[in-house]
């Protein structure tokens, strides 16, 4: 019985031992990083083949005087969380937000965590989200693959 035992023990740990991770991986196209970059707005959005997700916003001011863009953010926003996909279908859970301003220091913005559902769809390099918060103003947010 004993013999019986530690069979037993040593076919569930070579079981386990030998199980692959590959069932948590996202296997879709929205997989890596988008950009959405306009004359004051630089937007970045990772998603990860794990489920996590990050999005960084920088914001600029331009010099009134020269109207040269100052190359440091006056805003830096960074957003993590994870998200999951059934269809068309996205949903991000925003778990952390930190902002720096003009260069100084990240600090953490307090907040609950929610989630965000979006349509999304790709084409060749580029991908659209789409919000509708039930208003008849829905809105698109365009991104092309890094």
């Amino acid at each position: 019985m004993k013999k019986f035992f530690i069979f037993a023990i040593a076919l569930v740990a070579s079981v386990l031992t030998f199980t692959s991770c590959e069932g948590n991986k996202i296997d879709s196209p929205i997989v890596g990083t988008w950009a959405q970059i306009s004359e004051d707005i630089e937007d970045f959005i990772t998603f990860d083949g794990k489920g996590n997700y990050t999005f960084i916003e920088n914001y600029y001011f331009y010099d009134q005087e020269t109207g040269v863009k100052i190359p440091t953010p006056h805003e830096h926003i960074v957003i993590k969380g994870s998200f999951k996909i059934d269809g068309d279908i996205i949903t991000v859970h925003n778990d952390t937000e930190t902002i720096s301003m003009d260069g100084g220091p990240a600090e953490e913005i307090e907040w609950e965590p929610y989630d965000e559902q979006m349509k999304f769809r790709i084409e060749g390099n580029t991908l659209y989200l789409t919000r509708d918060y039930g208003t008849e103003y829905p809105w698109e947010e365009v991104f092309t693959k890094q």
